[in-house]
């Protein structure tokens, strides 16, 4: 097992990736890193995911080099 923490990303900022960040938040070894959002200037949105840098649209979450992707 790995002493680091798993880095999460998350497409879209609906109600189910609210419930997910908050069992991520919750959780001893996982961290929310990134959200990538239609409109990253929506109200609320830095509130809701604390910590996560709010990315413009879901292509600039792919395309992020920070985030790893696994298939």
């Amino acid at each position: 097992m790995t002493s680091g923490k798993i880095r999460w990303a998350i497409l879209g900022p609906g109600s189910i990736a609210k419930a997910f960040a908050g069992g991520v938040a919750q959780s001893r070894n996982g961290e929310l890193v990134a959200l990538g959002a239609r409109n990253p200037g929506k109200p609320g949105l830095a509130q809701a995911f604390p910590g996560a840098r709010i990315l413009d649209g879901y292509d600039a979450l792919l395309a992020d080099k920070e985030i790893a992707r696994r298939s």
